[in-house]
């Protein structure tokens, strides 16, 4: 499993190409027919060119791969609504749910794992299906987005810590 190579140096520089071309003539071509590689990242074209013989590349944008991400989603909400209530006209907000989960995650599967997780946190209190439906609205729209708000909240109820992990990043 290898991840993240677009995270090694930017695309077209030196460093980069140095090492795309030690990964591909010392350990590519060197491979048994029986290992498989699993490669996750952003796709960028000096990667993809690499990895081209020896990779299946799945994208986003997929029709196989929205079709398991729209499984996904609508198996955790059913399996969430399942353990909830036994109320029969919840099946809408079950459609209506996994349909804006599936619209706001642009194609992520890590965007759907995190709101079905806080999905998850919403019911652990008394949630009615208003307010489920309220919060549902105010989702975020793709991952950075998500990714902020969650940060945002990070921050609001650690004060602490998150001016630390504000010093730590600007250090950085």
């Amino acid at each position: 499993i290898f991840d993240a190579l677009d995270e090694c140096g930017f695309e077209g520089t030196t460093a980069r190409r140095d090492l795309l071309q030690l990964f591909q003539r010392q350990f590519l071509r060197k491979l048994p027919a029986t290992v498989k590689l699993f490669v996750t990242g952003q796709s960028e074209k000096d990667i993809d060119k690499t990895l081209s013989e020896y990779a299946h590349t799945i994208k986003e944008t997929d029709l196989g791969h929205l079709e398991d991400l729209n499984v996904y989603i609508r198996c955790s909400v059913q399996d969430i609504f399942d353990r909830l209530t036994e109320d029969a006209s919840a099946t809408i907000s079950i459609q209506n749910a996994a349909d804006l989960i599936f619209e706001k995650s642009e194609g992520n599967f890590v965007y759907a794992a995190v709101v079905v997780d806080q999905m998850n946190e919403w019911f652990k209190g008394d949630l009615s299906l208003a307010d489920f439906q309220a919060n549902l609205k105010n989702l975020p729209q793709g991952l950075d987005s998500c990714y902020q708000k969650t940060f945002e909240k990070f921050i609001r109820s650690n004060p602490i810590y998150g001016r630390s992990f504000l010093l730590l990043m600007v250090g950085c």
